[in-house]
């Protein structure tokens, strides 16, 4: 009876494990002279499609100033900071950018 009531409680825990599906985190990079609240819409719509999604957006320095005075290598810098530090992303993640922050994002994967 003991192996019975061992082998339903491990099912279950099957069960339960195989119908989690687990999301890769995404990037959002907004573009340049913007603001991460632009990304507000498609990672709304990205939680909804994907409940449970993990959705970090990079914002690059304190305002659209930065994202467009800084050096090239700066932002790279500073974005690899944020991806970096955030453990939400150690195990991998998908990037969407916009417009010319698609050069930041590449710099920073090779």
């Amino acid at each position: 009876m003991t192996r019975l009531a061992f082998l339903l409680f491990i099912l279950t825990i099957l069960s339960r494990s195989i119908k989690t599906i687990i999301y890769r985190p995404v990037v959002l990079m907004h573009g340049i002279v913007a603001f991460t609240s632009d990304m507000n819409e498609l990672a709304g719509w990205l939680r909804t499609s994907f409940p449970g999604i993990y959705i970090v957006s990079i914002e690059i320095g304190n305002n659209f100033d930065d994202s467009f005075l800084w050096s090239l290598d700066k932002q790279v810098e500073h974005f690899c900071t944020r991806i970096c530090n955030d453990i939400h992303l150690q195990q991998g993640f998908n990037m969407l950018e916009f417009s010319q922050r698609s050069l930041i994002v590449r710099d920073a994967v090779e």
